[in-house]
C-alpha cells in the first residue's frame, strides 16, 4: 500500500516537472527518489528479513539456490547434477504448497544457470562470506541494476532520452519486481549494455570479450550475439557479410567472444560433464527421458499454454518437439540479419536481438515472466538510439506482454472457470493459459513484423487482434459465465452496484491470507440468482465505450502517432483489465476524449470539452451503478493507503468527504496553473486527484495514462481543420 502511494505521488511529481520545463536535474532527483524507494530499499529489506529469519526470502533458483551452487564449486564440487533436497532450498520445498499441482520443485534436482553466474557471483560470494557469514546474490543485482542504469544513459544521445533510459532500467513494471525478488537477468542487461557501449567506442575486440562473458552467464544473452557481431563486420548485405572483408572484421571480436565464453565454461563443465549436460541442455531444453521442468512454466505464457489447454500431453512432465519451431525461426532470423545489415546501426542490431529473444522465448517449453526483464530493458533503450521502426512497434509488445504476465500470474480467471466449467486436468485457470499465449503471440508477431517493415494498416491489424483476444473475448466470457449462474465476477464495485440485486464477487482475491475471493462490496453477499436468470452486465457498455475511447482518440491524435496512443491507452494492462473486470474507465475515457474532439472541431476550448466530458460520462456511470454514494476511506493509490497503514480513516465518512474535496481542489488548481497542453494539463490533475482520493481502483490509472500518451504527441491542439470536420 505505501509502495503505491509513492509510486503514484513520484509519478504525478515527475509529469508535472515535465509539463513545467523543470530541470533535468530535478526529474533525476525524482526518479532517484523512485528507484530507491520503490525497488532498492524493497530489495534490502527482503534481504535484511532473510537474514533475520534465517530464511532466504526470494526466487527459489537465483536467491536461494545459487549460494549453495557457489558452495559447491568453492570446495571444488560441480554445482549440477546435485541433491539439493537436505538443503534450504528443500527445507522451504517442503514447506510450500506452491509445487504441489506440479508434482515438486525439480530444481532440487537440477542447476540451470551458466558458470558466467558462478564467476560474476563468487567474488562477491567470499567477501560476504568472510564479512558477514552469509550472502544474498541481490546485493550484486543491485549493483547491476544500477549499471545498467548508466550504462542505458549514456547510449541515449539527448538528456530527455538519458533519463528515458535509466527509468527503463530503474522503474520499468516489468523489472522492478523480479529485481526485488531476486532475478539477476539484469546482470546479463548490463553486460550486454557494456558490450553496445564498447562497440560505440570502437572497442570490438573488447565488447566482443564483453559479449562472450554475457553469453557465458544466461542463454538469454545468446539471440542478441549474431547481430551484434554482424554488425561489427561492416556488411550492408548478407552475401557482404559471408564475403572475407567482413569476415576479417568481425574474426577478431568473434574469437574474443568465443575464447572469453570458453574459459569460463569449461573448468566447470570438465568438474562433471555428464551433469553439466544434462542440467543445462536436457533439462533446460525438457528432452525426452529427462526430469523436465512443468511445461509452459508455473505459469508462463508462451505457445506452450495452447499445448496445455488442448490437452496435448498428458502430463506437465511431459516432453514436446519444440525443435520444429526452433526451424521455422530460422527464416525470422535471416530476415531480421537483412535488416540489421542494411540499417547498419547499434541500435537496429539491438532492436532486432530483443525480436529474436521474444519470439525464441515464445516458442520455448518455459518462458517465466523475468526472462522479459532483457527484452524490456534493451527494446527501448534501442529505440532512444535511433532505432528507425516507429514507436509502437515496441510500446504495443511491452504492453502486451506485460498483459500476459499479469493475467497468467494473477490467475485472474481461475475463479471464474471453476464457477462455470469443469476442472482442467492440468491446469487451474486454462482460459487465463490461453488468452494470455493468445496475447503475447501477438505481441511476438507485432513485433517482428514491424521492425521488418509493416505497413500501419498491417500493424492496425495486429492491435485489433491483441484487442479481440485480450479484451473481447474474456469479457464475452465473464458476462456468459454470470448470466449461466446468477453471479457477476469483476474486480470493481461500481459493477457490483450495477449488477444488484444479483451476487458480484471478486474474479481473485486481493488477501494477503489467501482467502478465496469475497463480495465485491464488504457486505453485501447477495444470493445468487437462478441459473440463466438475468444479470445486468455492464460489460456489453464498457466494451462499446472502449471502442468509443478508441475511435475518439485516433481522431484527437496525429495520423503519425495514432498507432503508438491507441496501443498505450487502450491496450495497457491497467484498461484491458478494467475494461475485463467491469471497471468504468472506458466510459469516462470516451466522454472526456468526445469532448475534446467536439470541443476542436468547435474551436471551443479543449480543456473545457474534457471537463464537460468527463463530468457527463461520471454522471452517467453514477446514474447506472444506482446513483450517487457517500465516499469512504479505503485502499487506493495514495494518501489513503498512508492512513490506513497507521490506523487511521477506516469507516470515517468526514475524512472521506474532506479526501474527496481536496482530490477536487487540487485537481482544479493543477489544471489552471500548468500553461500546458490541456489534454496533459488533464492528465496531469487527474493524477494528483487520485492521490487524494478516499478510495481508488487500480484501474483509476488507465484514463490518465491514456490522456498522458495522447498528450505527449500533440503539444499544440488547435482547431480541426475543415476537411477533417466530417
Amino acid at each position: 500500500m505505501l509502495l503505491a502511494a509513492m509510486a503514484t505521488g513520484l509519478a504525478a511529481a515527475y509529469f508535472i516537472a515535465g509539463l513545467t520545463a523543470a530541470r533535468p536535474r530535478l526529474r533525476a532527483g525524482l526518479l532517484a527518489a523512485g528507484a530507491v524507494g520503490l525497488v532498492a530499499l524493497p530489495t534490502l529489506a527482503f534481504i535484511a528479513m532473510g537474514a533475520a529469519t534465517g530464511r532466504p526470502y526470494g526466487q527459489d533458483g537465483g536467491v536461494v539456490q545459487l549460494p549453495l551452487a557457489l558452495d559447491r564449486l568453492r570446495e571444488g564440487r560441480s554445482p549440477y547434477g546435485a541433491d539439493y533436497s537436505d538443503s534450504m532450498l528443500g527445507k522451504q520445498a517442503r514447506a510450500s504448497d506452491f509445487w504441489a499441482p506440479y508434482g515438486g520443485n525439480p530444481i532440487l534436482r537440477h542447476h540451470a544457470y551458466l558458470p558466467g553466474t558462478h564467476l560474476v557471483m563468487m567474488p562477491f560470494y567470499l567477501i560476504g562470506r568472510a564479512a558477514f557469514g552469509g550472502f544474498d546474490p541481490r546485493f550484486v543485482t543491485l549493483l547491476a541494476w544500477a549499471a545498467a542504469a548508466l550504462l542505458a544513459a549514456r547510449l541515449a544521445p539527448r538528456p530527455e532520452g538519458r533519463l528515458a533510459a535509466a527509468a527503463l532500467v530503474l522503474v520499468n513494471p516489468l523489472v522492478y519486481w523480479h529485481q526485488i525478488f531476486g532475478a539477476n537477468d539484469l546482470v546479463v542487461a548490463a553486460l550486454l549494455l557494456a558490450a553496445v557501449a564498447l562497440v560505440r567506442r570502437q572497442r570490438p575486440v573488447l565488447a566482443g570479450a564483453v559479449l562472450g562473458l554475457a553469453c557465458a552467464t544466461k542463454q538469454l544473452a545468446w539471440p542478441f550475439a549474431p547481430f551484434l557481431l554482424a554488425h561489427l563486420s561492416g556488411a550492408r548485405s548478407l552475401r557482404e557479410l559471408i564475403a572475407r572483408p567482413a569476415l576479417s572484421r568481425a574474426g577478431r571480436p568473434l574469437a574474443a567472444a568465443v575464447l572469453v565464453f570458453a574459459a569460463v565454461v569449461a573448468p566447470v563443465a570438465a568438474l562433471d560433464p555428464r551433469a553439466f549436460w544434462g542440467d543445462v541442455v536436457v533439462y533446460n531444453l525438457g528432452l525426452p527421458g529427462a526430469d523436465n521442468y512443468p511445461l509452459g512454466g508455473t505459469p508462463g505464457f508462451g505457445f506452450a499454454n495452447l499445448l496445455i489447454v488442448a490437452r496435448a500431453v498428458k502430463s506437465l512432465r511431459d516432453p514436446f518437439p519444440f525443435g520444429v519451431f526452433y526451424v521455422l525461426l530460422v527464416p525470422l532470423g535471416l530476415l531480421l540479419m537483412r535488416r540489421v545489415l542494411r540499417e547498419d546501426t547499434l541500435a537496429s542490431a539491438l532492436a532486432a536481438g530483443g525480436a529474436a529473444l521474444v519470439a525464441t522465448l515464445y516458442f520455448s517449453r518455459v518462458v517465466h515472466p523475468n526472462y522479459l526483464v532483457l527484452a524490456a530493458v534493451l527494446l527501448p533503450v534501442a529505440f532512444l538510439m535511433g532505432e528507425r521502426a516507429p514507436a509502437d512497434v515496441a510500446v504495443a509488445p511491452l504492453l502486451l506482454l506485460a498483459l500476459a504476465a499479469e493475467m497468467v500470474e494473477g490467475e485472474v480467471f481461475r475463479a471464474t472457470w471453476a464457477q462455470v466449467r469443469p476442472p482442467h486436468p492440468l491446469a487451474v485457470d486454462p482460459l487465463g493459459l490461453a488468452v494470455s499465449a493468445a496475447v503475447a503471440g501477438v505481441a511476438v508477431g507485432l513485433l517482428c513484423d514491424g521492425l521488418l517493415g509493416a505497413p500501419p494498416w498491417r500493424r492496425g491489424a495486429w492491435l485489433a487482434a491483441a484487442a479481440l483476444a485480450g479484451i473481447v473475448v474474456p469479457a464475452a466470457f465473464l458476462v456468459w459465465s454470470g448470466m449461466s449462474t446468477g453471479t457477476a465476477r469483476a474486480q470493481d464495485e461500481w459493477l457490483a452496484r450495477v449488477v444488484a440485486p444479483a451476487s458480484a464477487l471478486e474474479a481473485w482475491s486481493v488477501s494477503f491470507r489467501r482467502d478465496p475471493p469475497g463480495p465485491l462490496i464488504a457486505g453485501a453477499e447477495a444470493a445468487p440468482l437462478a441459473p440463466r436468470s438475468p444479470v445486468r452486465d455492464p460489460r456489453p457498455l464498457v466494451l462499446a465505450a472502449a471502442g468509443l475511447s478508441a475511435f475518439f482518440l485516433a481522431r484527437l491524435a496525429p495520423p503519425r502517432a495514432r498507432l503508438l496512443v491507441l496501443a498505450a491507452s487502450m491496450l495497457s494492462p491497467a484498461m484491458v483489465l478494467g475494461v475485463v473486470f467491469g471497471s468504468p474507465q472506458p466510459v469516462v475515457l470516451a466522454g472526456m476524449a468526445g469532448g475534446a474532439l467536439l470541443a476542436r472541431a468547435r474551436g471551443a476550448r479543449v480543456l473545457v470539452g474534457l471537463l464537460a466530458g468527463g463530468l457527463i460520462a461520471a454522471v452517467a456511470v453514477g446514474l447506472v451503478g444506482g446513483g450517487p454514494h457517500w465516499p469512504a476511506v479505503g485502499p487506493g493509490l495514495g494518501l489513503s493507503n498512508i492512513l490506513l497503514y497507521y490506523g487511521a480513516g477506516e469507516g470515517s465518512t468526514a475524512l472521506a468527504v474532506a479526501l474527496t474535496a481536496t482530490a477536487i481542489g487540487v485537481a482544479a488548481l493543477v489544471a489552471w496553473r500548468l500553461r500546458a497542453d490541456a489534454v496533459a494539463s488533464a492528465a496531469a490533475a487527474w493524477l494528483t486527484a487520485l492521490w487524494f482520493l478516499p478510495s481508488a481502483s487500480p484501474h483509476a490509472v488507465a484514463t490518465p495514462l491514456a490522456l498522458m500518451v495522447l498528450g505527449s504527441v500533440t503539444p499544440h491542439p488547435g482547431p480541426l481543420p475543415s476537411g477533417e470536420r466530417d
